[in-house]
Protein backbone atom coordinates (compact mmCIF):
# COMPACT_ATOMS: atom_id res chain seq x y z
CA UNK A 1 0.00 0.00 0.00
CA UNK A 2 3.06 2.25 0.32
CA UNK A 3 3.24 5.03 -2.25
CA UNK A 4 -0.52 5.48 -2.66
CA UNK A 5 -1.41 9.14 -3.19
CA UNK A 6 -4.99 10.09 -2.31
CA UNK A 7 -4.73 13.80 -3.15
CA UNK A 8 -2.01 16.10 -4.47
CA UNK A 9 -1.48 19.61 -3.20
CA UNK A 10 -0.04 22.66 -4.93
CA UNK A 11 3.67 22.57 -5.74
CA UNK A 12 5.58 25.55 -4.33
CA UNK A 13 9.18 26.55 -3.76
CA UNK A 14 10.27 25.72 -0.19
CA UNK A 15 13.51 25.67 1.74
CA UNK A 16 14.20 22.01 2.58
CA UNK A 17 16.25 22.19 5.75
CA UNK A 18 17.71 18.69 5.48
CA UNK A 19 19.41 19.75 2.23
CA UNK A 20 19.83 23.44 3.06
CA UNK A 21 18.44 24.50 -0.30
CA UNK A 22 15.24 25.39 -2.11
CA UNK A 23 13.19 22.74 -3.90
CA UNK A 24 9.85 22.51 -5.65
CA UNK A 25 7.87 20.69 -2.96
CA UNK A 26 4.52 18.96 -3.46
CA UNK A 27 2.40 18.18 -0.37
CA UNK A 28 -0.04 15.30 -0.57
CA UNK A 29 -2.48 13.07 1.27
CA UNK A 30 -1.15 9.55 1.19
CA UNK A 31 -0.38 6.33 3.01
CA UNK A 32 2.52 5.44 5.28
CA UNK A 33 4.50 2.20 5.21
CA UNK A 34 2.13 0.91 7.90
CA UNK A 35 -0.81 1.53 5.58
CA UNK A 36 -2.20 4.45 7.60
CA UNK A 37 -3.67 7.50 5.90
CA UNK A 38 -1.84 10.76 6.57
CA UNK A 39 -0.08 13.70 4.92
CA UNK A 40 3.33 14.14 3.38
CA UNK A 41 5.48 16.05 0.94
CA UNK A 42 7.90 15.09 -1.79
CA UNK A 43 10.47 16.78 -4.01
CA UNK A 44 13.15 15.99 -6.56
CA UNK A 45 16.79 16.08 -5.52
CA UNK A 46 18.66 15.64 -8.76
CA UNK A 47 16.99 12.66 -10.38
CA UNK A 48 15.88 11.13 -7.08
CA UNK A 49 12.45 11.70 -5.57
CA UNK A 50 12.63 12.22 -1.81
CA UNK A 51 10.07 13.04 0.81
CA UNK A 52 8.30 12.17 4.03
CA UNK A 53 4.84 11.02 5.04
CA UNK A 54 3.37 11.02 8.54
CA UNK A 55 0.10 9.72 9.95
CA UNK A 56 -1.78 9.51 13.22
CA UNK A 57 -4.68 7.41 14.46
CA UNK A 58 -7.58 7.68 13.87
CA UNK A 59 -7.07 8.16 10.13
CA UNK A 60 -8.84 11.47 9.55
CA UNK A 61 -9.21 12.20 5.84
CA UNK A 62 -10.31 15.84 6.06
CA UNK A 63 -7.77 16.68 8.75
CA UNK A 64 -5.03 15.13 6.62
CA UNK A 65 -6.31 17.17 3.66
CA UNK A 66 -6.13 20.34 5.76
CA UNK A 67 -2.62 19.41 6.86
CA UNK A 68 -1.72 19.13 3.17
CA UNK A 69 -3.18 22.60 2.53
CA UNK A 70 -1.18 23.99 5.45
CA UNK A 71 1.96 22.35 4.07
CA UNK A 72 1.33 24.24 0.83
CA UNK A 73 1.84 27.50 2.71
CA UNK A 74 4.82 26.59 4.92
CA UNK A 75 7.95 28.24 3.44
CA UNK A 76 10.38 25.87 5.21
CA UNK A 77 10.06 22.13 5.91
CA UNK A 78 12.01 19.77 8.14
CA UNK A 79 11.41 16.03 7.73
CA UNK A 80 8.27 14.43 9.16
CA UNK A 81 8.32 16.91 12.05
CA UNK A 82 6.79 19.68 9.93
CA UNK A 83 4.13 17.30 8.61
CA UNK A 84 3.26 16.19 12.14
CA UNK A 85 3.01 19.82 13.26
CA UNK A 86 0.70 20.67 10.35
CA UNK A 87 -1.53 17.70 11.15
CA UNK A 88 -2.03 18.74 14.78
CA UNK A 89 -2.39 22.43 13.97
CA UNK A 90 -5.01 21.50 11.34
CA UNK A 91 -7.30 20.32 14.13
CA UNK A 92 -10.21 22.40 15.39
CA UNK A 93 -8.80 22.44 18.92
CA UNK A 94 -5.19 22.59 20.05
CA UNK A 95 -4.54 21.17 23.51
CA UNK A 96 -1.87 22.49 25.85
CA UNK A 97 0.46 19.56 25.16
CA UNK A 98 0.21 20.33 21.42
CA UNK A 99 1.54 23.89 21.71
CA UNK A 100 4.93 22.55 20.61
CA UNK A 101 3.54 22.15 17.10
CA UNK A 102 2.54 25.80 16.97
CA UNK A 103 6.05 26.73 18.04
CA UNK A 104 7.54 24.48 15.34
CA UNK A 105 5.42 26.10 12.63
CA UNK A 106 6.13 29.53 14.07
CA UNK A 107 9.80 28.89 13.32
CA UNK A 108 9.02 27.69 9.79
CA UNK A 109 6.60 30.52 8.98
CA UNK A 110 8.72 33.15 10.67
CA UNK A 111 6.19 34.19 13.30
CA UNK A 112 3.35 32.81 15.39
CA UNK A 113 0.99 35.44 13.95
CA UNK A 114 1.55 34.12 10.42
CA UNK A 115 0.74 30.61 11.63
CA UNK A 116 -2.49 31.80 13.23
CA UNK A 117 -3.58 33.52 10.00
CA UNK A 118 -2.78 30.47 7.87
CA UNK A 119 -4.50 28.14 10.34
CA UNK A 120 -7.68 30.23 10.40
CA UNK A 121 -7.78 30.21 6.61
CA UNK A 122 -7.25 26.44 6.40
CA UNK A 123 -9.89 25.64 9.03
CA UNK A 124 -12.41 27.69 7.06
CA UNK A 125 -11.96 25.47 4.00
CA UNK A 126 -13.23 22.04 3.05
CA UNK A 127 -12.52 19.88 0.02
CA UNK A 128 -14.93 20.50 -2.82
CA UNK A 129 -17.48 17.78 -3.43
CA UNK A 130 -15.68 16.42 -6.49
CA UNK A 131 -12.38 16.45 -4.57
CA UNK A 132 -13.90 14.48 -1.70
CA UNK A 133 -15.48 12.02 -4.13
CA UNK A 134 -12.16 11.49 -5.92
CA UNK A 135 -10.36 10.83 -2.63
CA UNK A 136 -13.04 8.40 -1.47
CA UNK A 137 -12.81 6.47 -4.72
CA UNK A 138 -9.06 5.95 -4.26
CA UNK A 139 -9.58 5.01 -0.61
CA UNK A 140 -12.26 2.48 -1.48
CA UNK A 141 -10.29 1.03 -4.39
CA UNK A 142 -7.22 0.44 -2.22
CA UNK A 143 -9.00 -0.67 0.95
CA UNK A 144 -7.57 2.20 3.03
CA UNK A 145 -9.17 2.56 6.46
CA UNK A 146 -10.47 5.97 7.50
CA UNK A 147 -12.67 7.46 10.20
CA UNK A 148 -16.03 7.33 8.42
CA UNK A 149 -17.73 9.52 11.04
CA UNK A 150 -15.52 12.45 10.03
CA UNK A 151 -16.27 11.94 6.33
CA UNK A 152 -20.00 11.58 6.96
CA UNK A 153 -20.03 14.83 8.95
CA UNK A 154 -18.15 16.74 6.25
CA UNK A 155 -20.13 15.24 3.36
CA UNK A 156 -23.36 16.36 5.01
CA UNK A 157 -22.04 19.93 4.98
CA UNK A 158 -21.06 20.09 1.31
CA UNK A 159 -23.62 17.81 -0.34
CA UNK A 160 -27.39 17.22 -0.11
CA UNK A 161 -28.46 14.42 2.25
CA UNK A 162 -27.98 11.00 0.74
CA UNK A 163 -31.65 10.08 0.89
CA UNK A 164 -32.44 13.15 -1.25
CA UNK A 165 -29.71 12.18 -3.70
CA UNK A 166 -31.05 8.63 -3.85
CA UNK A 167 -34.58 9.78 -4.63
CA UNK A 168 -33.32 12.10 -7.34
CA UNK A 169 -31.23 9.38 -8.98
CA UNK A 170 -34.09 6.88 -8.88
CA UNK A 171 -36.53 9.45 -10.26
CA UNK A 172 -34.20 10.20 -13.17
CA UNK A 173 -33.89 6.47 -13.83
CA UNK A 174 -37.66 6.08 -13.89
CA UNK A 175 -37.93 8.95 -16.41
CA UNK A 176 -35.32 7.36 -18.65
CA UNK A 177 -37.13 4.04 -18.39
CA UNK A 178 -40.46 5.60 -19.39
CA UNK A 179 -38.88 7.44 -22.30
CA UNK A 180 -37.25 4.24 -23.49
CA UNK A 181 -40.60 2.43 -23.47
CA UNK A 182 -42.22 5.21 -25.44
CA UNK A 183 -39.49 5.08 -28.03
CA UNK A 184 -39.53 1.27 -28.04
CA UNK A 185 -35.78 1.41 -27.68
CA UNK A 186 -34.78 -1.82 -25.99
CA UNK A 187 -31.23 -0.67 -25.37
CA UNK A 188 -32.38 2.50 -23.63
CA UNK A 189 -34.79 0.55 -21.43
CA UNK A 190 -32.07 -1.87 -20.36
CA UNK A 191 -29.67 0.95 -19.61
CA UNK A 192 -32.25 2.76 -17.49
CA UNK A 193 -32.95 -0.41 -15.51
CA UNK A 194 -29.27 -0.73 -14.74
CA UNK A 195 -29.14 2.90 -13.66
CA UNK A 196 -31.83 2.25 -11.06
CA UNK A 197 -29.35 0.35 -8.92
CA UNK A 198 -26.99 3.31 -8.63
CA UNK A 199 -26.51 4.45 -5.01
CA UNK A 200 -24.39 7.58 -5.44
CA UNK A 201 -23.32 10.00 -8.20
CA UNK A 202 -19.86 8.43 -8.25
CA UNK A 203 -18.85 4.80 -8.90
CA UNK A 204 -18.30 3.44 -5.40
CA UNK A 205 -19.66 0.12 -4.29
CA UNK A 206 -23.08 -0.03 -2.61
CA UNK A 207 -21.56 -1.61 0.51
CA UNK A 208 -19.20 1.30 1.01
CA UNK A 209 -21.92 3.95 0.95
CA UNK A 210 -24.33 1.90 3.04
CA UNK A 211 -21.56 1.50 5.63
CA UNK A 212 -20.64 5.20 5.46
CA UNK A 213 -24.16 6.56 5.81
CA UNK A 214 -25.85 3.88 7.89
Amino acid sequence: MTGIVVALGRTTKKFVETEAKDHDVTPYVGVTERGVLGAGYRYLSGSQELGYVWANSPALLVRSWRAMKLLEEVPRVYTHQTICACWFVAGIKIHSHEEQYLRHLGEKFGSRETVDIARARILATLPLEHELQAMLEIIEKNGIRIDTDEVRHVFARISPPMDTALKSIHRQAEMRLAEGIRNRNTAAVQQAKQKRSVISPHPLRREFWERLFE
